[in-house]
């Protein structure tokens, strides 16, 4: 399934500036193709998940190489036919990320941020930074605007390499 690139870019709060900058610095990584006057710029699925994830990332700040690699990853297990935990909790300080779903979530978000009622002289350095990213949301919001512009628009003409024409 393909969308025209500025509706990614909008529904995500992605500037026009900030996506050339990722591109350019290479943190967005899946091909898009160049766009011409009055012709949309066809992004695929994984190229739309990309985008999004790397901005909520940056957005729960994460540096732009570090968002990269993570979203990479996450898009990666999407496009094996993985699955994502809903919501993914993150130690921007640490590096690490735990996966968070249903009522084990709070005894995970418990363990990780435990520590603070630790006396200051026992707590570990650095302070965390924690970030809760909303994955199924994101993925949800992707598949909304790519049924959208299926059912909205007439690109027939255009195939995605993941998709198999009946």
């Amino acid at each position: 399934m393909i969308v025209g690139l500025p509706s990614i870019l909008r529904a995500f709060g992605v500037t026009t500036n900030q996506h050339k900058k990722a591109r350019a610095s290479g943190y967005l990584k899946r091909p898009i193709p160049v766009g011409r006057p009055g012709v949309p710029t066809i992004v695929s699925r994984e190229a739309a998940l990309e985008i999004s994830f790397w901005k909520a990332l940056v957005d729960q700040g994460y540096g732009g190489a570090d968002a990269s690699s993570l979203a990479n990853r996450w898009v990666q297990r999407l496009t094996e036919g993985g699955a994502l935990q809903p919501y993914w909790l993150m130690n921007r300080t640490g590096g690490t990320s735990i996966p968070l779903r249903g009522h084990e979530s709070l005894k995970k978000l418990a363990a990780a941020t435990s520590w603070v009622d630790m006396p200051l002289e026992h707590a570990p350095r650095p302070v965390p930074g924690f970030a809760i990213v909303n994955t199924a949301e994101i993925v949800a919001r992707v598949d909304e605007i790519l049924q959208l512009a299926h059912q909205h628009t007439n690109l027939s003409e255009f195939t995605d390499s993941s998709r198999e024409d009946s």
